[in-house]
């Protein structure tokens, strides 16, 4: 934990402020700010001639869990969404903690907060920034605590445009009263669409366990060319029998239009 910097100069002069840039690894695990100590030193002392008292350090952020469900993901069209965190360290025992989201540029969310309704959430004061984020201000102390799952919604406008693969993250903080962040993590924003189906169903012939059939029906809002295709995403532990599809789109055998 110690580094040692020699000085090449002269002297170090009284009152003058000195600087220096280097690479630290942080501590695995999150924690409060530790106090840091500087000496200096004369070649061949047996002690040092100045020494500071207790330099505050830098807290070491803790990676909590937190995500984002979209309810519309169409461009340009408002989306209420859901939203829900998990701390790895308590907030702190002092009133004006807050929660600071920011999405990716070109989402909006009014000073007003429409759409926010507290699912699991101690109470708080919701402020939009008429731009990509917002904060939630807790008045009470230490009511945000670690290992506790909080859920709320907030409706947010999609941007008109899809953002970059690089900038698509939004970011999550918990703060203290003085800006400093406790927990941080970041999660993968969604892809944004221009249209969106009128309608899906998808029917199962039988429930049982194994291979059944399925009848999968949607709706179209846009014409589709010759060239276009439809891609179905089945839930995870669902997997398509492709040994034995027997794909058909007769009306006979789906009760809609055929496709053929």
């Amino acid at each position: 934990g110690r580094w040692v910097c020699a000085v090449g100069d002269n002297t170090v002069f009284r009152d003058t402020v000195y600087r220096v840039l280097l690479r630290v690894i942080n501590p695995p695990t999150s924690g409060a700010a530790k106090a840091w100590r500087i000496e200096l030193w004369q070649q061949g002392a047996a002690k040092p001639v100045a020494v500071t008292r207790s330099v505050r350090g830098m807290a070491i952020t803790g990676l909590m869990n937190a995500s984002v469900a979209p309810d519309n993901q169409m461009l340009g069209h408002d989306n209420l969404l859901r939203i829900d965190f998990k701390p790895t360290q308590d907030v702190g025992k002092v009133p004006r903690t807050r929660l600071r989201v920011r999405a990716p540029k070109g989402f909006l969310i009014i000073k007003r907060c429409l759409g926010f309704e507290r699912i699991e959430l101690p109470a708080c004061e919701c402020r939009g920034l008429d731009a990509n984020g917002f904060d939630l201000i807790f008045e009470e102390a230490d009511v945000i605590k670690a290992g506790t799952t909080y859920v709320f919604h907030i409706q947010a406008r999609n941007p008109s445009v899809n953002v970059a693969d690089h900038e698509n993250s939004w970011v999550y903080d918990t703060v203290r009263p003085d800006g400093v962040a406790i927990d941080s993590t970041r999660y993968d924003g969604f892809y944004l669409y221009p249209h969106m189906f009128a309608g899906l169903q998808v029917v199962p012939v039988s429930r049982h366990a194994g291979s059944q059939p399925v009848i999968v029906r949607f709706i179209a809002t846009q014409r589709m060319a010759i060239d276009d295709y439809a891609r179905i995403r089945a839930p995870l532990g669902t997997v398509w029998d492709i040994a034995n599809l027997e794909f058909t789109a007769s009306s006979e055998a789906t009760d809609a239009n055929s496709l053929s």
